[in-house]
């Protein structure tokens, strides 16, 4: 009888009549108190009223009488992120360290889990200078290894917090005294070293008081944290008996992953006869971008069909993708998980990028990718024509964009779509100036500038640099990506009106350019002041925009083209 009246709720959820569906899942509950499903319709129901209270107790309800199946905790981070929990909840927590067990949850239950973690431990993070104590219990917080294990720390509070903690417990171990309390944060922060490139600079007399420190797990540990990929490496191949462990097992993860990464041999490698494309292709192999470890996959984030149908083509036939530069495989294998039937084509100038991506659709189980070390001036060799081309960030680096783009629309089918990113020159101009700041600081020419350079000048900011927008972005949390935005061999950055001109050189028109949730309300404000604003369907129009809001488009030109 639960079952029926179940089917019944969950037409008037899809009718819009979220009031009586609750009033139909309460009284289900009655029958049956247990009732998982009645639970999460509650949850899902008030949730679409905005009744975020009564929205979490049904769902934490439903977490506590189920099994916590992958699909009830998505339901449950949907919520969450939905509601815009900034409170600790302890429940929650326990919620989101069951959803870090599944691979397409654990990006998000980690960013909720930073939520969580910095409103249990406000007071410290804010008085860390005044209340710093390495025998804090944030130290043993599993929630704190689950946020250096899983993704960048890009959050300079807890930046500070986990390396004020590296520095006492070398104070200790230097000393003399006992750190294996220790081991679980050590072998976390590790794990966040790996994936951040080394970023976090050491001073000369901590490496002497390194090399001085007995060989046990937890010193070999210490020395990990102060080390690069490629020092952390040998160190892990010359003592892998000692730092296997039951402590260590996501640390042993990621040092098999990137062991793996570097074994992989891509058969499809093209020599690269470009010079640019070689110094760009030189580049990446050194500093494969983006890094990253979990995927934060969005149902509808490329959703090709709704693409499609928007721009009024045919759905009928078969959809040919071609992502053309897809780097480390962030993009391309989350739309291969969003759309499994679909068959990609890859490429990339770069092998070591190309067998990251390898790896990452391997931890993913997606099977649909094919990719091939090719510079995009020969993607004809392929000998395929694309329904979809994706190059964004791409084009900007090679030394004729345009030669770039008209080699993409030689492949792209008459009724073909392609979705294209480049840098703004208005949006980045701050760059510039920050990247001046850093070769004075440093006093060194850019061809002669090292990592160690770049380590020691992040080290050296200050807490009102630390507040700037471009502080702030993700590329300021990983070696990598610091190099990629500041001193990348190769760019070229674009208005709005030479990105038309851009197009017109290779019989592309503009069609489309999205507006993110995030802006829509500054978008809809602005939109009202602009003269243009009913012709948003030109460049020209953006220009006008961006104009009028030079930081919108600080991130990228991101927009659809066609023939």
């Amino acid at each position: 009888m639960s079952q029926q009246y179940l089917i019944s709720c969950n037409k008037l959820i899809q009718n819009g009549k979220y009031q009586e569906a609750i009033t139909g899942f309460e009284f289900i509950l009655k029958i049956d108190p247990t009732s998982v499903s009645a639970f999460n319709g509650i949850a899902y129901s008030h949730a679409k009223l905005k009744n975020w209270q009564q929205s979490l107790t049904a769902i934490l309800n439903a977490m506590g009488h189920g099994n916590n199946k992958e699909n009830d905790l998505a339901l449950f981070i949907q919520i969450l992120e939905e509601s815009q929990l900034q409170s600790y909840v302890s429940l929650v927590e326990k919620g989101l360290f069951e959803a870090n067990k599944y691979n397409k949850l654990e990006n998000k239950a980690t960013s909720l889990l930073k939520i969580q973690f910095k409103a249990k431990y406000q007071p410290l993070l804010e008085n860390l200078d005044s209340e710093f104590s390495i025998e804090h219990n944030v130290f043993t917080d599993k929630s704190l290894f689950l946020m250096m294990e899983k993704n960048f720390i890009a959050d300079y509070q807890i930046e500070n917090l986990i390396l004020s903690a590296r520095t006492e417990i070398l104070r200790l171990a230097f000393s003399g005294k006992s750190i294996a309390l220790y081991i679980p944060f050590l072998a976390a922060f590790a794990s966040q070293v790996l994936l951040n490139d080394g970023l976090y600079h050491t001073e000369k007399e901590n490496i002497i008081k390194l090399n001085q420190l007995d060989n046990n797990l937890e010193n070999i540990l210490l020395r990990i944290c102060h080390s690069n990929i490629r020092e952390i490496m040998n160190i892990w191949h010359e003592n892998k008996e000692l730092i296997h462990n039951e402590k260590t097992k996501s640390l042993i993860s990621d040092l098999t992953f990137y062991e793996q990464v570097a074994n992989i041999k891509n058969s499809n490698i093209e020599h690269v006869k470009d010079n640019t494309s070689k110094i760009v292709q030189s580049f990446y192999m050194q500093n494969p971008y983006p890094k990253w470890k979990t995927l934060k996959i969005e149902p509808n984030t490329l959703s090709i069909e709704g693409l499609f149908k928007q721009l009024d083509r045919d759905l009928s036939k078969t959809i040919n993708i071609l992502f053309a530069g897809c780097g480390t495989g962030h993009q391309v294998i989350e739309c291969a998980i969003n759309h499994p039937h679909i068959k990609i084509v890859a490429i990339d100038l770069s092998p070591n990028s190309l067998a990251y991506a390898i790896a990452m659709a391997e931890k993913y189980k997606v099977t649909n990718i094919q990719f091939f070390v090719l510079d995009i001036l020969n993607v004809s060799s392929l000998s395929q024509s694309f329904d979809y081309i994706i190059s964004t960030g791409v084009l900007h680096h090679m030394e004729s964009p345009t030669k770039g783009l008209q080699s993409l629309e030689g492949v792209l089918k008459p009724d073909g779509i392609m979705h294209l990113a480049f840098y703004s020159k208005f949006a980045r101009e701050e760059l510039k100036q920050i990247k001046a700041d850093v070769l004075e600081y440093l006093q060194v020419s850019e061809s002669d500038i090292t990592p160690s350079d770049i380590k020691e000048w992040r080290a050296q900011l200050k807490d009102k640099e630390k507040l700037r927008t471009w502080f702030n972005v993700d590329d300021f949390f990983y070696l990598n990506g610091l190099y990629d935005l500041l001193f990348h061999p190769q760019q070229i950055e674009y208005s709005l009106l030479e990105i038309q001109t851009l197009l017109e050189s290779a019989n592309l028109s503009f069609k489309w350019l999205p507006v993110t949730e995030q802006y829509q309300a500054l978008f809809e404000l602005d939109l009202k002041a602009l003269p243009t604003k009913n012709n948003k369907g030109t460049l020209s129009y953006w220009h006008e925009f961006e104009l009028n809001n030079p930081d919108y488009f600080m991130h990228m030109y991101d927009f659809f083209v066609t023939k």
